[in-house]
């Protein structure tokens, strides 16, 4: 018998008995609503608005690959640790280049008050996240959460399931070696005047032909990020001085490199600063992460770093890390943190997240910028 004529035949046996019906609907409606549900919309984070209907319990938009392309995301309402929402990750293959929750997109309720010009402006330029807010470099933010990996975690297993993202300065431009902030209005009356290929480099739409105007892009990789590889669940860091970042030129530091060690590439630093064998890890049991980053504070005006950072972390309530360094990008906007995952290795990867949190203390020493 299916389980909803299941339910009829209760409503009418029951018909007179008016509360034992209620109870008995109420129960069965909460074991059917606590099932784990596929969340199948996506978003692009620069450029799109992202409506109520889009975001996941108020805080999340969901960005990468469709189920269709092997990606795939289950909302469990009751599957944390302590009853909260848990959220399974599915990446099938390294087909899929990422399946992850993000915390900085183009939400309807911080974009609501733009004009319509201004909004076609703000997400043409890819910058639909501006006006979010969680943390800025020199701030001090502690992020929590729980990670569970399932049984057929091994040595071999591979991909980013945790990271912290720069956002590059959108109307940063490199012109005969002078760096410029534009508005948003001259960066877009430019935008339409060239293109701007992967390499930052720019065409001239109306000739065709390469000129010397740059723009700025990604560090090279992310900020900070936990990720499986070699054997290792491990922790790395980068830190990119540069107002204009390359995003060509990449720092990697490895579950193989020297702890604690930074490895430095033009203006790029990075280290790993944790690491715990994957054969140490206890499968299907949630790990509880507190991760605490003092991001550096840098320079508008040089390529250079004014306050130096550090990260803490703590698994299960110990500490397992403490190094002091240099972590972020010398960017306006602050940095932001996704979980999920992110390049997979060849067969693929699960992992489910829950309880994730966030506390900025406002320690940046420096006034903080906007664009206008």
């Amino acid at each position: 018998m299916e389980y909803f004529e299941f339910l009829s035949l209760w409503l009418l046996i029951f018909m007179k008995n008016n509360k034992v019906v209620l109870i008995l609907l109420a129960l069965f409606a909460t074991d059917s609503l606590a099932a784990p549900v596929e969340l199948k919309s996506r978003i692009v984070a620069q450029t799109q608005v992202a409506l109520e209907q889009d975001i996941i319990d108020g805080v999340w938009g969901i960005v990468g690959n469709k189920p269709n392309q092997g990606a795939h995301v289950y909302r469990n309402p009751k599957g944390g640790p302590n009853g909260e929402p848990s959220y399974l990750f599915h990446a099938k293959s390294n087909k899929v280049n990422r399946i992850e929750f993000t915390e900085a997109f183009g939400r309807f309720d911080t974009l609501d008050k733009l004009s319509a010009e201004r909004l076609e402006k703000v997400l043409a330029i890819k910058d639909a996240y501006l006006n979010v807010d969680v943390g800025h470099y020199g701030d001090t933010v502690t992020y929590s959460w729980s990670t569970k990996f399932p049984q057929n975690l091994d040595k071999n297993s591979q991909g980013i399931v945790a990271q912290w993202h720069g956002r590059p300065d959108r109307t940063l431009i490199e012109k005969d070696g002078l760096i410029q902030y534009l508005s948003i209005d001259e960066f877009y009356t430019l935008q339409q005047q060239y293109q701007f290929r992967k390499d930052k480099k720019a065409i001239n739409r109306r000739t065709n032909k390469v000129e010397n105007i740059l723009i700025d892009g990604a560090a090279g990789g992310p900020i900070a990020a936990l990720r499986l590889g070699d054997g290792y669940l491990h922790m790395i860091v980068r830190s990119e001085n540069a107002r204009r970042s390359d995003s060509l030129t990449k720092v990697k530091p490895k579950a193989t490199s020297p702890l604690g060690k930074t490895i430095s590439k033009g203006s790029k630093q990075g280290a790993l600063v944790w690491k715990l064998p994957v054969s140490q890890i206890t499968k299907d049991k949630w790990m509880n992460f507190k991760v605490e980053i003092h991001y550096s504070e840098y320079s508008l005006a040089e390529d250079e770093v004014l306050t130096p950072g550090h990260i803490k972390i703590w698994l299960d309530g110990k500490m397992v890390a403490d190094w002091q360094g240099n972590i972020g990008k010398n960017d306006i906007l602050g940095p932001y943190f996704k979980f999920g995952i992110y390049k997979p290795g060849r067969n693929g990867i699960m992992v489910e997240h829950s309880n994730y949190q966030r506390q900025i203390a406002r320690t940046r020493k420096s006034p903080v910028q906007h664009l206008h």
